[in-house]
């Protein structure tokens, strides 16, 4: 992934202002996702492994319904059907479940059964 985000440096999208802040946003999601799973692997201390993994799994989840509503608002507003929204919000799904993929792997891998029994329990809800 840290490959991927350094070539989106130079991302050039399109014409459409609302495409390229979805675009721009996306980049910041990964950059702080990157960021996220280093400060989980360099954790020593259990719970502040599980701090971290929540945190980020509720991130992730926050990012996703933002991105949803503000697509939902531009289709809307989009009366021509200039964008192609409907590939934006597959782009979404996509890496929306690769980052939670990611989280559940590493929650299997450093925390305790306790921990990620109570993980489970939390982002069930």
């Amino acid at each position: 992934m840290k490959r991927s985000a350094r070539s989106w440096t130079n991302f050039e999208v399109s014409e459409s202002g609302f495409l390229n802040r979805q675009y721009s946003r996306f980049r910041k999601r990964l950059f702080q996702f990157l960021t996220a799973t280093d400060t989980i692997t360099i954790h020593q201390e259990r719970d502040q492994i599980f701090q971290t993994i929540s945190a980020t799994f509720k991130q992730i989840e926050a990012d996703d319904n933002l991105f949803i509503q503000e697509t939902v608002k531009a289709s809307a507003e989009d009366a021509s059907g200039d964008m192609d929204l409907s590939g934006l919000l597959l782009s979404n799904r996509l890496f929306t479940q690769a980052e939670r993929m990611l989280i559940f792997s590493m929650k299997d891998l450093f925390l305790t059964p306790e921990q990620a029994q109570a993980f489970d329990k939390n982002t069930n809800n």
